[in-house]
């Protein structure tokens, strides 16, 4: 808050991952990703004053990451396309009777659940990815995407069904 680089730097670097999977996840090409996220930081940077410590900093900073990669995305009308990052943690993390878990036993599944999660709607990826990555808990996910916790409830459920289901059935057709 007073201007210190240094200490602007160390914030940085703790929340660069969160940033990098907000964006990651929604953003395709590697440019895009990189120059979104300096997009961001500098945001933060410059808005460092008006964070009113009425939320945890990292809920703060998700917020913006989100909204300035919707922005981003509707200023260059693209369908978003998610990074394959830390899709196997995601999977283990995931409950259920069909343990995801079990659906990263080779390669060739990973690639099946990545088509799958770029299939799901732009706010279940992103919920997804702050509940299973980034630990987010539910209100949090509610303050940064302004959807009503019960929504986010929903939305997580729905994502987990639905890779949960087409998982299924593709390991249902290699194993016949």
């Amino acid at each position: 808050l007073d201007g210190d680089q240094r200490a602007f730097r160390l914030l940085v670097v703790k929340y660069q991952r969160l940033v990098e999977h907000m964006v990651g996840r929604l953003v395709d090409g590697r440019e895009d990703r990189e120059d979104l996220c300096q997009e961001i930081f500098t945001k933060i940077y410059f808005n460092l004053h008006r964070f009113r410590f009425d939320s945890r900093l990292s809920t703060w900073i998700a917020t913006i990451a989100y909204r300035e990669t919707i922005n981003f995305l509707r200023r260059k009308k693209r369908r978003p396309q998610p990074e394959t990052n830390g899709q196997e943690r995601l999977l283990l993390n995931l409950t259920g009777e069909n343990r995801p878990d079990r659906w990263v036993e080779n390669r060739e599944n990973g690639e099946f659940l990545e088509n799958f999660i770029r299939e799901l709607p732009d706010i279940q990826r992103t919920i997804l990815t702050l509940f299973h990555l980034e630990g987010f808990r539910y209100e949090e996910i509610s303050a940064v995407t302004r959807l009503p916790e019960g929504t986010v409830k929903s939305y997580l459920y729905r994502a987990r069904q639905s890779l949960r289901e087409k998982m299924t059935l593709i390991n249902q057709e290699t194993e016949a």
